[in-house]
């Protein structure tokens, strides 16, 4: 009993060598799976972001041929904002970014070698009432729309009849 088979040993330490080596094989698998899974949520979470980026509807390109913001009573000269700019033969928009504090009308002249526009802009505000609460969007009122017949150069003045602290951005755009 006391005595120890030679052979007892050296299977004991080869099944210890085989264990050894069998539990870093269980190790490597269980981070390969782990690794898998990790793999696998970011291959889907590129598919979903792809797919939502995709999804995202292209806005038009805008060409602004002419833009101001009218926020600096130092922009004025006299009280009356002008500037000159080059515009292609085609039609345009005029659009407005006004607030409560905008000025209430807006005088717009376009002057040029064979063209000519006015109009007196009137801001409107229109309520929208939402269950308990209440708010007011603004638009200008006016013949937004022009129509230019050859390539030219624009004067543009802009009064806004004394009222030089309201802001406004204006700009001109290709239709």
């Amino acid at each position: 009993m006391g005595r120890i088979d030679k052979n007892f040993k050296q299977d004991t330490s080869h099944n210890y060598g085989n264990f050894f080596i069998l539990r870093l094989l269980a190790d490597f698998e269980v981070q390969m799976r782990n690794s898998l899974g990790i793999f696998i949520v970011i291959a889907i979470s590129v598919v979903i972001s792809v797919g939502i980026w995709a999804s995202i509807p292209v806005l038009p390109e805008v060409n602004t041929v002419f833009h101001v913001t009218l926020a600096d009573p130092k922009l004025y000269e006299d009280g009356v904002y002008s500037n000159t700019f080059k515009i292609k033969k085609g039609a345009y928009v005029f659009r407005f970014v006004p607030s409560g504090d905008s000025p209430r009308t807006l005088t717009i002249l376009l002057n040029g070698k064979n063209f000519h526009f006015f109009e007196d802009f009137v801001l409107k505000g229109i309520l929208h009432e939402m269950g308990i609460s209440e708010f007011f969007t603004w638009e200008y009122e006016g013949e937004n729309r022009i129509k230019v017949t050859e390539d030219t150069e624009l004067k543009i003045t802009i009064d806004p009849h004394q009222n030089i602290i309201g802001p406004v951005s204006i700009e001109l755009i290709e239709e």
